[in-house]
């Protein structure tokens, strides 16, 4: 069993180990490389960065109110978007809740084009400022906040959802993101 890697000095031993090797032997290179991701990987574990592996950290005490990462998934998935938890951090107490990975590529970047690539950070708390006044109106802008690529931006409560917009993506990708978060407001005003 590997060892953790502690340091970034070490870290950067072990790739230097693994470039100078004069004559590699592509099992043996193979078999170091798995060990050094597999170091990186077992001494990040316990850090509070926000995870984005298939299985993602459960934060004891830590429950976003009043639209929780699994209500807005199920809701999105309803609505045709293939939707899961891509991400949590115990620190912020936030999730992101996406159809893909930010680094998604092949079937995953295709299918999430097609569907409308989506992005829902779920806070811990409803937003502060003019949405506080009435936090559980669906507030929708017709561009995301950059401006940079086409897209939505929808805000509800505790979630800010983006959209982003392809050439290939469903023509009714807008009305179906809001469709969705329009019934998970009716879920949580009938609470």
């Amino acid at each position: 069993m590997p060892q953790a890697v502690d340091s970034p000095s070490e870290m950067n031993r072990l790739t230097s180990v693994l470039q100078h090797r004069e004559r590699p032997d592509s099992k043996s290179s193979f078999a170091v490389a798995i060990a050094v991701l597999v170091s990186v990987t077992t001494s990040c574990a316990g850090s509070d960065k926000p995870t984005t592996t298939s299985r993602v950290k459960t934060c004891p005490g830590s429950r976003s109110t009043p639209v929780t990462p699994t209500l807005l998934q199920s809701t999105l998935q309803a609505h045709g978007f293939s939707a899961k938890l891509v991400s949590r951090s115990c620190r912020s107490r936030s999730a992101t809740v996406a159809n893909a990975s930010p680094t998604a590529q092949g079937s995953e970047e295709h299918r999430a084009d097609r569907e409308g690539f989506i992005i829902c950070d779920v806070r811990h708390r409803p937003f502060n400022g003019r949405m506080a006044k009435r936090p559980y109106r669906l507030y929708a802008y017709a561009t995301l906040p950059t401006n940079s690529t086409p897209g939505r931006q929808f805000l509800l409560a505790n979630v800010d959802c983006s959209l982003y917009l392809t050439s290939t993506t469903r023509a009714k990708a807008s009305t179906e993101l809001r469709h969705s978060l329009e019934a998970v407001q009716r879920q949580i005003v009938g609470k």
